[in-house]
């Protein structure tokens, strides 16, 4: 039997260790997509950074032509005046003294147009970008969480204080549950609102929240983009967690939700009275827990639940 059931355990654990592997490619894709978008915005500002430069600079150049065209048009009409005053010696003498401020005037934009004017452009790349790429091998790391059981005892590390509450928040919050996503995100059930929030810990403030229908007890993932949430109309509301946490689909069942975990496509459920439910991820009942083998009930108040990552324990306290 305990041959059999290490068996069992290690071909799931070798079926979580396929998804969690596909899973991950599509992680690393998405990281290259938003590099991609990075990486193309850069290349827009670029351009249009050499655009400006282009613009500054054949400016420049188009006004140095029209003070050109203006000089000449001024010099034709010199010559034209001169050629006209051929055979009257005085009228000769006012043209030529009238095109001298000209001619100064010409000589002047001449020495000044003449100096030789580099008309190209160019872009330097910044070098610390490349050099900073060649020195990478991996997007990241992978590591391997391992299944063995924890044998230190956990140790608080720090507390801080969160403030969750919204502007648009009409009630004192009051969070009935919460849990971390795999990203590291902070999702809490904010009862009296009828509210899912999300919080960044790290910069500890709310990012983004989403509504539900009704008071939300219970929250776990059931997924890196999608969590579970336990309501009080008897309903389980799913959460889709993009950039955006929007609400998806729900579940109706019979009995009132308040904790709520997952695990295998199964939804663990307490009902705040005296048993634990087990649904599939379609809301169908698979096992209604109350008794032990001796008929005696093991729940008075069940309210969270918990189930291991290492074997098939379920926690219920309560």
């Amino acid at each position: 039997m305990m041959m059999e059931k290490i068996m069992k355990t290690r071909q799931r654990q070798i079926e979580d260790l396929k998804k969690s592997k596909t899973e991950e490619i599509m992680v690393i894709k998405d990281f290259r997509k938003d590099m991609d978008t990075i990486l193309e915005q850069l290349e827009k500002e670029s351009i249009k950074e050499l655009e400006r430069k282009f613009v500054e600079e054949e400016s420049k150049l188009l006004e140095e032509k029209r003070n050109a065209e203006t000089e000449l048009d001024s010099l034709k009409q010199a010559v034209n005046d001169l050629k006209k005053s051929e055979g009257n010696k005085a009228q000769q003498f006012v043209s030529m003294k009238m095109s001298l401020p000209s001619i100064a005037k010409m000589e002047d934009v001449s020495s000044s147009l003449q100096t030789s004017v580099d008309a190209n452009i160019s872009f330097s790349f910044d070098p610390a970008i490349l050099k900073f790429l060649h020195q990478l091998k991996t997007y990241g790391s992978v590591r391997h969480d391992s299944a063995t059981a924890r044998t230190t005892v956990y140790s608080v590390k720090s507390i801080e204080n969160l403030n969750i509450r919204g502007q648009n928040d009409k009630k004192t919050c009051c969070v009935f549950r919460s849990c971390l996503t795999d990203d590291g995100s902070l999702l809490l059930a904010d009862n009296t609102n009828n509210k899912i929030k999300r919080a960044d810990v790290v910069k500890m403030s709310v990012t983004d929240y989403c509504c539900v229908p009704a008071g939300p007890a219970g929250i776990c993932c059931t997924s890196k983009s999608e969590a579970a949430v336990c309501l009080d109309n008897r309903t389980i509301q799913f959460v889709s967690l993009g950039k955006n946490m929007t609400t998806t689909r729900q579940l109706n069942v019979t009995h009132t939700c308040f904790g709520i975990a997952f695990k295998d496509d199964k939804l663990y459920i307490t009902n705040k009275g005296q048993s634990l439910y087990i649904h599939d991820m379609t809301g169908n009942v698979l096992q209604k827990v109350t008794q032990d083998n001796a008929g005696h009930s093991i729940f008075l108040t069940p309210r969270n639940v918990a189930v291991s990552d290492v074997n098939e324990n379920v926690f219920v306290a309560g």
